[in-house]
């Protein structure tokens, strides 16, 4: 949203205020506002990412911040990734929630931006390495595979990572590959080339879901 500039982006503790400082909205989407119990919503959307549905556990162990049984407050379930089936992650949402709209989605790449330029690039891309610093690291290296591109050198770093140019001084590849996520975290004039990945995303059944939600 940021880098697109389609909408107005707020960033604070604080949601209510935050949101209050948002000049014309009437729809409010938040990251993370699942937890924010105390804040009234009319849609509470829970996304699951079917490379990784449990997260390693809940919160200090793995990434999930409440336990399966929260699901019951959702009436929304987009099920992410999905690039085979999805049975066994309905059937456990299920479980604890049956009465929820469930929706399936997949990645889907769609060209590669020279991060010195910001243009479109073409391939090949077979002697290059990636990196990336994601919560889920696998789920780049899943695209890349989808692209035929099986890197000689991987290196994930935490989510959100700010890098210096010596972070990447383990990649011996002269050609880089990363995401957009991550380019936005890399410092300017670095010395090799660096491209990443501009991806999409397509939705089972978009136009209920935009209905329920819209």
């Amino acid at each position: 949203f940021v880098r697109a500039g389609d909408a107005h982006v707020g960033i604070g503790r604080d949601r209510f205020e935050v949101g209050k400082k948002i000049p014309e909205a009437d729809i409010f989407l938040l990251d993370d506002g699942f937890q924010h119990r105390r804040l009234a919503r009319t849609h509470d959307i829970v996304v699951i990412d079917a490379l990784d549905p449990l997260g390693g556990g809940v919160f200090p162990l793995g990434r999930l911040r409440e336990p399966l049984s929260a699901l019951a407050r959702a009436d929304t379930i987009v099920i992410t990734r999905v690039q085979n089936g999805s049975a066994g992650i309905e059937k456990l949402v299920r479980k604890y929630n049956p009465r929820a709209a469930v929706f399936r989605s997949r990645v889907v790449p769609l060209h590669w931006i020279d991060f010195s330029t910001g243009k479109i690039a073409e391939g090949p891309f077979d002697r290059a390495a990636a990196f990336c610093g994601l919560g889920s690291p696998r789920s780049f290296w899943a695209t890349l595979n989808e692209l035929g591109i099986f890197p000689a050198e991987r290196l994930a770093f935490p989510d959100h990572h700010r890098y210096r140019e010596r972070d990447l001084a383990g990649l011996k590849s002269p050609l880089l590959l990363t995401t957009e996520k991550d380019a936005m975290n890399l410092p300017r004039g670095i010395s090799r080339k660096v491209y990443w990945l501009k991806i999409g995303i397509e939705i089972e059944r978009e136009d209920e879901l935009l209905h329920r939600i819209l």
